[in-house]
């Protein structure tokens, strides 16, 4: 079974991105050349970030990158289901097997 990486927030916030140490079969990736993308779909199933899905790489011979939440990301209280896409320069896509999913609940006020 795959691993799943939960995690949790609170409807419509956009202020703690996720952060991410890219690795293939346990190895740190070197993500030079790469764009990262984080996919998300809604608890009905629904694309939302479509459009802007790329990750920051904060330092690509560390592996790590990170995803800032924008407005209408979060917008429905739920379970997101998740993936982090990466794209070499020459377009080959791999997909992280992990999956992550992102709990949402309802905003208080």
């Amino acid at each position: 079974m795959a691993q799943v990486h939960r995690l949790k927030r609170v409807q419509d916030d956009t202020g703690e991105p996720i952060n991410f140490t890219v690795t293939l079969d346990n190895v740190v990736l070197d993500l030079t050349g790469y764009t990262v993308d984080f996919i998300m779909k809604s608890p009905t199933g629904v694309a939302i970030n479509a459009g802007h899905t790329a990750c920051t790489i904060d330092s690509a011979t560390a592996g790590t990158c990170h995803y800032t939440f924008q407005t209408g990301d979060l917008a429905e209280v739920g379970v997101y289901t998740c993936d982090l896409q990466l794209t070499s320069g020459t377009g080959m896509i791999v997909t992280e097997y992990a999956q992550y999913e992102i709990t949402v609940r309802e905003q208080n006020g």
